[in-house]
């Protein structure tokens, strides 16, 4: 699926999302700078995230052209889905829809402060199209496990979800594509 619109100064993702892995920097440069470990736990900004004090709030990634494959790999649904509108995109609605690869499920990662969002106007709204079009939400944030997976009418059970999903974690450790 190809980007319809960018990131817009959002940075949901810098701050919810873990990213633990070996940077390497490009090769153009590797033989003067040895790679380096990025352990960024969930819900802390990345370290990489820039922040300008005029505006006082963080407006993207310093290192966009060479970020970790985690985050060249993560898919935003606001900026793939044109019918996703202003309200939905995650620094509004405080939920960022991801829909979790190799599978037709998609997850609604909730901010840590804001544990609720996901069930205010319009983000609960999206959830019940998604559902309304056959797709499985998991509704969850790094604070806690899984609390809420909303079905579609037909065609799934909590248990085929979770198998899915354990199903495509393999797919992606293992590096298939």
């Amino acid at each position: 699926m190809d980007q319809v619109r960018n990131c817009e100064g959002c940075t949901m993702c810098c701050i919810l999302l873990p990213v633990l892995e070996i940077h390497k920097p490009p090769k153009n440069i590797s033989h003067l700078v040895s790679p380096a470990a990025i352990n960024k736990p969930p819900n802390i900004i990345c370290d990489h995230c820039n922040y300008t004090s005029s505006l006082e709030t963080f407006i993207g990634c310093q290192i966009y052209e060479n970020r970790p494959r985690v985050c060249v790999d993560f898919q935003c649904s606001w900026i793939l889905d044109e019918e996703m509108g202003e309200d939905l995109k995650p620094s509004n609605c405080n939920v960022i829809f991801e829909k979790i690869r190799y599978t037709e499920i998609y997850l609604a990662l909730v901010h840590f402060e804001q544990l609720d969002a996901w069930q205010e106007k319009p983000t609960r709204d999206y959830i019940q199209l998604l559902n309304d079009r056959g797709f499985p939400v998991i509704v969850t944030s790094y604070t806690r496990a899984p609390k809420t997976i909303f079905l579609p009418k037909e065609g799934w059970t909590e248990d085929q979800v979770k198998d899915e999903v354990v199903a495509a974690a393999k797919r992606i450790k293992n590096g298939s594509t």
